[in-house]
């Protein structure tokens, strides 16, 4: 594990760390925090400054964030245990190794006050808009328009929203 890695992953994952120098930490390795709350063993890995937390923003214990093509969380965001932000992929190559090289990176944006539950995967390139809900093991594919309760594999609107 790189010094970057243990940084992240182990200090700052670390209960025993208060949140003011879990902050610290993060900051010190790039990530662009605001005043959120990130709960001991979320993970992060990749390009930490390429993630940018707003204000307000609570990350459960065991979320998994690859901010290597960009992560972008708006303010007051809830991510609930286990979600996973994905931001790479690979095209599928020959049978020999179907996850061909290189890596490509997409970007993901999930907007204000949007609230994911446990379990959803968000995959590379999408963005959620500002005040969706995501139900708890729904897969995102695809852009997620505002204000929406979404669900399942892959994830589809099943209601609006005020």
């Amino acid at each position: 594990m790189g010094i970057q890695s243990w940084t992240i992953n182990g200090l700052a994952a670390s209960p025993l760390l208060p949140m003011k120098a879990r902050w610290a930490v993060l900051k010190a390795a790039g990530v662009s925090i605001g005043r959120s709350r990130i709960a001991p063993g979320a993970i992060i890995s990749g390009d930490t400054s390429k993630l940018s937390i707003g204000d307000g923003v609570f990350i459960n214990a065991g979320a998994a964030l690859f901010p290597t093509g960009g992560i972008t969380i708006g303010n007051g965001v809830s991510l609930g245990p286990r979600v996973m932000v994905m931001t790479g992929t690979h095209d599928i190559g020959p049978s020999q190794k179907r996850a061909s090289e290189p890596t490509r990176f997409s970007g993901v944006t999930i907007g204000a006050g949007s609230w994911l539950g446990a379990g959803v995967i968000v995959q590379p390139g999408v963005n959620i808009g500002p005040g969706c809900v995501v139900a708890p093991g729904a897969v995102v594919t695809k852009d997620l328009p505002a204000d929406g309760l979404y669900a399942g594999v892959p994830a589809r609107r099943v209601r609006e929203l005020d």
